[in-house]
């Protein structure tokens, strides 16, 4: 039997998770079973972040599909809305609805994702039939995500080939008009052959506010391979003490990803007489405010920014431990699966998939969401008790191997495709 051709669609405007995890599938995919083309939006940043991770994915297919992602009515619809889904509700910004909002601005946003939707659905049938694949995998950052992704659910099967919607992030509630966004989400659960997501949580809640039969959502943990040790990055680079608990933080500066509680926490503990020392690997809009804040907390030289940063792994090799205090809108972060494979214990918070990856009390400690006293308890715990923290290392690295291997992610996405392929027979 010939290999069978996949069609890999992604509309994204960053690298992120949801890319690392088709780079990783793709690396782990038998080529003689599966040959695979990579297809998106045109996206500089992914095309960069492809070419040293997956260069064989260039030149990926593109299609300039047409996007929501306009600030102004995303605002617009989240206004309409109201602080109703705390999942998607950004801090900074007034969700308060606007007088007269009502059923004109409802049909206006209704028409224009409908005018969108419909112009995708014709560029990416012309995708798929140029592509010829037997099966369609759309990578989708959230739910409803990238307006593409639905879109090509649907192409998809207009063309007669199966597809399975991958989502990688918790799904958002209906937008306005919600009669409209269900119905469309029957149709699109009536296209594709299933679902996926990479957490639990984020499986229940896609089936919980979309209406997504349960039944038809597999979750596929994420996996990656082994790593190997890198040389640790330059202790005092990091800001990093050799008799100190040194921490390290992976995360975007946005509201969600907590760094600010995570500074109280440290703060608090420092209070206490520990010698914690912490690292922050990431840039974004939070950045000057987070570093006013550590200023402000008297941190000092206990806290090191280091941007972005190509050698996260040398980073973490150098740490005792990985603590991300998200507050909302993950699903299962990259982050925690790299330290646990160089061995380090982590702390995070009870959201979406965290406590997936976390085995509590034995690979590490999950904390509340927002709650700095209980963020700074585990974080003198780990302080306090080197040999505790040096067990939870060993642990995760272990239990790396067992749950998140990548062969194992391979495998199961594998069989979700050859589920779809049964179910259908492609027919051009």
């Amino acid at each position: 039997m010939s290999a069978r051709r996949v069609l890999f669609w992604t509309e994204t405007y960053q690298a992120g998770g949801s890319d690392r995890y088709l780079v990783d599938l793709a690396q782990g995919l038998d080529p003689e079973r599966y040959v695979w083309a990579w297809a998106g939006n045109p996206c500089t940043a992914l095309d960069d972040y492809l070419r040293e991770r997956l260069a064989e994915a260039l030149p990926r297919r593109l299609v300039p599909v047409a996007s929501l992602r306009a600030p102004a009515i995303g605002r617009t619809v989240r206004r309409l809305r109201g602080p109703a889904d705390p999942v998607e509700v950004d801090p900074t910004e007034d969700t308060t609805a606007p007088p007269g909002a009502g059923a004109v601005h409802e049909a206006v946003a209704g028409a224009m994702r409908a005018q969108q939707l419909a112009a995708n659905v014709l560029r990416l049938r012309c995708l798929v039939r140029e592509a010829r694949p037997d099966v369609v995998h759309v990578n989708n950052g959230g739910y409803p995500g990238a307006e593409s992704c639905r879109a090509l659910s649907l192409a998809a099967a207009a063309e007669g080939v199966p597809a399975v919607h991958f989502v990688h992030n918790m799904a958002y509630g209906p937008s306005v008009p919600e009669s409209l966004e269900l119905a469309l989400d029957r149709r699109v659960d009536r296209a594709v052959t299933g679902w996926a997501t990479a957490a639990n949580r984020a499986s229940d809640r896609l089936a919980a506010v979309r209406a997504i039969p349960r039944h038809r959502i597999a979750t596929v943990h994420y996996g990656i391979a082994a790593p190997e040790m890198p040389a640790p990055a330059a202790a005092a680079e990091l800001g990093f003490g050799p008799d100190a608990l040194n921490l390290a933080c992976v995360a975007a500066f946005e509201p969600r990803k907590g760094h600010r509680i995570l500074l109280e926490a440290v703060a608090a503990a420092c209070a206490r007489g520990l010698d914690v020392r912490l690292a922050l690997v990431g840039v974004g809009d939070e950045l000057d405010g987070v570093r006013r804040r550590a200023g402000e907390l008297g941190l000092g030289d206990r806290v090191r920014f280091l941007g972005w940063r190509a050698d996260v792994d040398a980073v973490l090799a150098a740490a005792d431990a990985l603590v991300l205090p998200s507050l909302s809108n993950e699903c299962l972060p990259y982050a925690i699966l790299e330290a646990m494979g160089l061995g380090l214990p982590v702390i995070g918070t009870d959201v979406a998939g965290i406590p997936e990856e976390i085995d509590h009390g034995s690979t590490g400690i999950v904390v509340a969401p927002g709650d700095a006293p209980a963020l700074s308890r585990a974080i003198a715990e780990l302080a306090e008790r080197p040999e505790a923290r040096a067990a939870m290392g060993e642990a995760a690295g272990a239990r790396l191997l067992d749950a998140f291997g990548r062969q194992r992610m391979v495998e199961e996405t594998v069989a979700l495709w050859d589920q779809g392929l049964r179910r259908n027979t492609p027919s051009r």
